[in-house]
């Protein structure tokens, strides 16, 4: 608990400053470049003490990121008094977590920056994007580097001689920068370097075979050398070996000097994540346009309530003009199961799903779109949702979702909160309810934890007339019973639904009239009043909260179902709960009909 509200401390302190939440989160941390590869490497590196290089990450790569790593500290250092200038209530916490721990990594950072400024050319990087040692650094490179220079600039006066032979009419007429363009020097992997004119100055050149040595036609260029050119590119490449080598020597050296610092790069790795995650957090906040509350969290508290919830994602899409928000009261002891019932499309996942994300949003450190919020700290947030099979595994649908809510049942405690959306729905109307009501029940009276449960059984509402500690809730929505239009309302209403209005969604997505038309009269024909009230017959549910004769003649079948399912559950990993279940399948079936 403490954790979290120092997080929240901070995330409402930056919500309250605006300049310093956009400078840090526009000017600096958008520019700060993403550091565990490197801390990986360089943790190898001190390991080993080797360096192993590899295409996929050479030295050039490595210093790269060394010297992202040093711009990295120079922002933060400009991050570190923008901080200190923050005054407020939450000043302790925000110099706890962030300034003293920035601080003294900071400090053990000064001699890093040192051997970086030293060490590596910044300015050819700044200039030229090329990630080289300084000259400065080392005598011998120094020296390497004139020599190298020296050739260079013999190779381009030699270039001036060659344009001023082949092109002396122009060079008398026309001026030096324009003189430039008829002759390039361009490398070349096998020559070194070589001359290129245009292709209709070709002949110029052929005319002194003797002079100048032809290379290849190309399509719109001539390539071509000389004796003289051959030589000094000879010299160069000499000299260019020997000054790689020594580049690479004192790049290895830096490479290794910098693998000593990893614990401080993973410290600052910790609070470059931080106060990236916090600044994200009360950006997220403040830009906003609907409400966002900071969080009550009670350390084994009773209650999860939450006033005018709303789906963080969805009230943002743009084809969403009025997202409805939603109230939810649970209570340990009174509801901490909800039964939630409704139709199609009606909002029930999205209900129950933006309960959960809510928690998870509280529980991170984050301000929650609610206009109220006080939950409980959850040791864990389970969720049995959505419909997927694994045909790789041979593992159906259905079975999919008997090893989540197995996985559920086993590690869930009282300290949970579980969402299970429309549990059952793979298999048989009678098996499915079977399961979900004693899987229901089992969370109920074993775990003890706050759960909401979405489902089409809508039998499972009467769990509430039999047990304490559950109550229903329904998605509301208005039927047209003259056009038998459907209008989905997506607000939370006391009690259950007895209907799941399938057809009027069909009808929405335009299956054909006759199609719909049969459909409505075998629906009507199934809810006659013989059979609505057939499955509570066979689980003998009593309504009236009275225990009548026929529930006790009849309830062995329902502790048999229940011993069964248990059973099947106790499985202690998957390959014995799909063998459990296969055997019982059939005797479950039995015993619900």
């Amino acid at each position: 608990a403490l954790e979290i509200n120092q997080r929240l401390n901070i995330v409402e302190t930056f919500i309250d400053e605006d300049d310093i939440r956009n400078s840090v989160f526009c000017n600096y941390l958008k520019r700060i470049p993403e550091l565990d590869k490197l801390n990986h490497y360089l943790k190898e590196i001190n390991k080993n003490n080797d360096i192993r290089v590899n295409s996929k990450y050479n030295e050039e790569m490595i210093l790269k990121d060394i010297v992202k790593l040093y711009y990295a500290i120079l922002d933060f250092k400009q991050i570190y008094f923008l901080l200190v200038s923050i005054n407020g209530k939450h000043k302790e916490t925000l110099n706890e977590i962030l300034i003293k721990p920035l601080h003294d990594i900071l400090n053990k950072f000064s001699k890093f920056l040192d051997m970086i400024e030293m060490t590596i050319d910044l300015k050819e990087i700044e200039e030229n994007k090329v990630y080289l040692i300084s000259k400065h650094f080392d005598s011998e490179l120094e020296q390497i580097y004139n020599e190298k220079s020296a050739l260079m600039k013999k190779i381009k006066n030699h270039k001036e001689d060659v344009e001023k032979d082949l092109f002396s009419d122009k060079h008398d007429r026309r001026n030096k920068k324009a003189m430039r363009e008829d002759i390039r020097l361009i490398e070349c992997n096998t020559n070194g370097f070589l001359f290129r004119v245009c292709k209709k100055d070709c002949p110029l050149v052929q005319q002194q075979k003797k002079k100048y040595l032809p290379i290849r036609m190309n399509k719109n260029e001539f390539l071509f050398t000389t004796n003289t050119l051959k030589n000094l590119c000879r010299e160069y490449e000499h000299c260019l070996s020997i000054y790689n080598t020594l580049q690479s020597e004192i790049v290895k050296k830096t490479i290794c000097a910098v693998s000593t610092y990893t614990p401080v790069i993973e410290k600052f790795i910790d609070v470059v994540s931080t106060l990236d995650v916090l600044v994200s957090f009360s950006v997220v906040c403040y830009n906003s346009p609907f409400t966002y509350v900071r969080p009550a969290l009670v350390k084994n508290g009773e209650n999860v309530i939450m006033k005018k919830s709303r789906h963080p994602l969805l009230e943002l899409q743009h084809n969403i003009s009025n997202f409805i928000p939603n109230d939810i009261h649970m209570n340990k002891n009174k509801s901490r199961l909800i039964i939630v019932t409704g139709p199609n499309m009606g909002g029930k996942s999205t209900y129950i799903r933006q309960i959960a994300i809510i928690c998870i949003l509280a529980q991170i450190g984050m301000f929650v779109p609610c206009d109220f919020c006080e939950i409980p700290i959850f040791t864990q947030i389970m969720c049995r949702v959505g419909a997927s099979d694994f045909q790789l595994k041979g593992i159906s649908t259905f079975l999919s979702e008997m090893i989540e809510a197995s996985a559920i049942i086993k590690n869930a405690d009282n300290n949970s909160l579980i969402i299970v959306d429309e549990l059952g729905r793979g298999t048989s109307t009678y098996e499915g309810l079977g399961i979900s009501w004693s899987i229901g029940k089992y969370i109920l009276d074993n775990i003890k934890c706050f759960c909401l449960f979405a489902t089409h059984f809508h039998e499972m509402s009467n769990i509430a007339y039999q047990c304490e500690g559950v109550i229903n809730r329904h998605i509301e929505t208005i039927i047209d019973q003259k056009n038998k239009k459907i209008c989905f309302l997506y607000e939370i209403k006391d009690g259950a639904s007895n209907k799941s209005y399938g057809v009027n969604v069909a009808e929405i997505a335009k299956l054909p009239k006759d199609v719909i038309q049969k459909a409505y009269e075998k629906v009507e024909e199934l809810e006659s009043a013989e059979n609505k009230y057939y499955l509570k017959e066979k689980l003998n549910i009593d309504t009236s909260s009275s225990t009548n004769e026929k529930y006790k003649n009849n309830i062995s079948n329902y502790v048999k179902i229940k011993d069964e399912i248990n059973y099947i559950f106790s499985s202690k990993d998957e390959s014995e709960f799909i063998k459990r279940f296969i055997s019982k399948k059939t005797y479950l079936k039995e015993l619900t009909i």
